[in-house]
């Protein structure tokens, strides 16, 4: 024997719609609390929050530009001493350079130096004296 399924036909073809008689279970929790706390804030409550909050964004950013002013003031102070520091340096080192200038172009000081490195006048070398320079000169007459 072999059992076979029968199927019955439908007798419904279209759907219908269930009507619930019960109504849902309302629920009161955390979210109803809130709309009804909201819902009793007053307006001038609202202009109080909102003015905290200003108030302290204005006053946080009030103090972070407060430090940050502090900061790059204490850098240009530490920069300008540094500045200062590195200008009497080089004030010091003008100042030797100046006197070994100021020494070095002094006529004695260039004629040692040139004999030192086997330097010659050549105009030195070829005068002639002042006894027969009357014989090369021409007088004008």
């Amino acid at each position: 024997m072999s059992a076979t399924v029968i199927s019955r036909p439908s007798s419904r073809t279209q759907p219908t719609a269930r009507v619930r008689t019960t109504p849902l279970p309302v629920l009161k929790g955390r979210s109803e609390a809130r709309r009804k706390a909201r819902a009793k804030q007053s307006a001038l409550e609202h202009v109080i929050v909102a003015a905290m909050g200003f108030i302290l964004l204005v006053g946080f950013v009030f103090m972070v530009s407060s430090l940050m002013g502090n900061v790059m003031l204490e850098k240009a102070s530490r920069d300008t001493r540094q500045d200062m520091r590195r200008l009497d340096a080089a004030g010091k080192a003008v100042a030797v350079l100046s006197d070994e200038v100021d020494g070095l172009s002094q006529s004695a000081a260039l004629e040692k130096w040139a004999q030192n490195h086997d330097f010659y006048n050549p105009q030195a070398q070829m005068a002639i004296p002042p006894a027969q320079m009357t014989d090369h000169v021409q007088t004008p007459q």
